[in-house]
């Protein structure tokens, strides 16, 4: 679970907490774009050079179209092929060759229970599936910027049915949340190579 503490976003630093018996934890301390690039360049003229834009190809994200038929979760690649290439690279990624097919539909049935939390939001501007530190990760924009104690719990809810889910046993995930934040900040959460984008068609 990621505990995130900020009002506003550019980009982020991480601490190891530690673990307990529900598992591990992180907090996220969250400063300005400007701030984090000093730290890693202070020497830096013009920090912001060193960050590119996110690509807008498609073949950095694959997007993944979504409705609801009758009650049931539809979730449809908007590039099978490119789909399937992605999902390759995170079974090598995440070490998963052995069970293959199982963790594949495991992915999928992952996919559908993200889709099932985020038709119940209103305040998601965007979401994503991604791999972060050899794992994935649920990554969520949303379209506020005030800190929501209501919201944070919701999603701490998701991330322990999901861990609790036997059907999931394979799958390990971080949750994500971020406020509004640039295309520059949201860059250095979501994976260059397996990154996967939901939207409601």
């Amino acid at each position: 679970m990621t505990i995130v503490l900020a009002e506003s976003v550019d980009a982020c630093i991480e601490c190891q907490l530690g673990k307990d018996a529900g598992g591990e934890f992180r907090i996220s301390l969250f400063m300005d774009s400007m701030s984090i690039l000093s730290l890693i360049d202070p020497y830096s003229k013009n920090p912001m050079a060193t960050l590119p834009e996110i690509p807008s190809s498609s073949s950095t994200t694959v997007q993944l179209d979504w409705k609801n038929i009758e009650g049931q979760i539809v979730v449809t690649p908007q590039n099978q092929d490119r789909f399937v290439i992605k999902m390759q690279q995170a079974v090598e990624t995440l070490q998963q060759a052995k069970q293959q097919q199982r963790f594949e539909l495991q992915m999928k049935l992952l996919m559908k229970t993200l889709v099932g939390w985020l038709e119940k939001r209103m305040d998601i501007d965007q979401a994503f599936l991604t791999l972060r530190d050899g794992s994935l990760a649920f990554v969520v924009v949303r379209n506020k910027s005030h800190y929501d104690a209501d919201f944070e719990d919701c999603l701490s809810e998701l991330d322990i049915q999901i861990s609790e889910d036997v059907d999931l046993n394979l799958i390990e995930l971080d949750v994500i949340a971020l406020p509004e934040v640039s295309r520059n900040g949201l860059r250095s959460f979501l994976h260059p190579e397996v990154s996967f984008t939901f939207v409601h068609s």
